[in-house]
């Protein structure tokens, strides 16, 4: 009875050890999942409300950055980009993948929208970028810009994109070569001139379910002709006697959104400015302009 007690104590160890093994194997490796739904969005940040990254197809192979779910649907993953064909990283729904491995342990975050939630993931600050990185760094993460230039001191790489299913021209502006600035360019020019207002408040909604409550708040009437109307608010911006501002401030970003406009044209746009680098665009700034004068 005690041989067969001890035998079957060696056995469980044995296994044991085995499973630990195989394990560790397995964590060595990159765990690999599949898109199952005809179509699966790739998010910024693990929230429905968050910009959409990538749109992949049925079949699409992607790669577990964590083995964590945050808010326990969501699942941090790297793919590829059917564009720029360089590694991109994001947020995608549990329910459109299925995974490619032995599921040995599953680790659930809960998640909740006050300030102690706990992130899966690199630290970002607009999309899967971070103040402070290289012209170098941000150009191997989002491949070949459509657009350089340089101004005031600063240099500026463009993409256009669809956001929220617009078009726009997404910028992302350097300071001494580190990433300290970027903006969102809204190019939907509507035959309705109010709709473009219906964008900021859908723009501005958004925002605040990521951000919160705004730090300020205007609405600014430089010509009060067609206050008294509000059908006519949209063409009063087109003019520029009306501008909308909405803006908040954390400890790592300045956002600032703005629909302004002059010239029959309307100006959709949201500026990020990073808050521990800001002193750069300032001083790049000012050298422009010395060396100007």
């Amino acid at each position: 009875m005690k041989y067969k007690t001890r035998r079957i104590v060696w056995i469980s160890f044995m296994m044991g050890l085995i499973l630990c093994s195989q394990s560790g194997l397995l964590l060595s490796f990159n765990k690999k999942v599949r898109v199952i739904a005809d179509s699966a969005n790739i998010y910024l940040e693990p929230n429905k409300s968050s910009t959409i990254i990538a749109t992949l197809d049925k079949g699409a192979i992607l790669t577990l950055g964590s083995s964590r779910k945050f808010r326990r649907i969501w699942n941090y993953v790297y793919f590829t980009s059917k564009i720029s064909g360089l590694t991109k990283s994001g947020y995608i729904i549990n329910s459109l993948i299925e995974k490619l491995f032995r599921v040995t342990k599953v680790i659930t975050i809960k998640g909740g929208a006050d300030e102690h939630q706990k992130s899966i993931g690199p630290k970002t600050h607009f999309r899967n970028m971070s103040w402070g990185m290289s012209r170098k760094e941000v150009l191997e993460l989002q491949g070949k810009p459509i657009h350089q230039k340089k101004s005031q001191g600063l240099y500026i790489i463009e993409y256009q994109e669809k956001v929220m299913d617009m078009n726009c021209f997404i910028g992302y502006i350097f300071a001494e070569n580190r990433l300290a600035g970027a903006k969102y360019s809204f190019l939907e020019q509507h035959r309705g001139k109010n709709q473009h207002i219906n964008d900021y408040k859908m723009i501005k909604g958004l925002l605040i379910q990521k951000y919160g409550r705004p730090d300020e708040e205007n609405a600014t009437w430089r010509n009060t002709l067609y206050k008294g109307d509000v059908s006519q608010w949209g063409y009063a911006i087109s003019l520029g006697h009306l501008e909308y501002c909405t803006q908040w401030i954390n400890s790592e970003t300045e956002i600032l959104l703005r629909l302004s406009g002059g010239n029959d044209e309307i100006s959709l746009k949201v500026d990020y400015t990073g808050v521990k680098v800001k002193n750069l665009v300032i001083r790049a700034e000012k050298k422009s302009l010395l060396d100007i004068l």
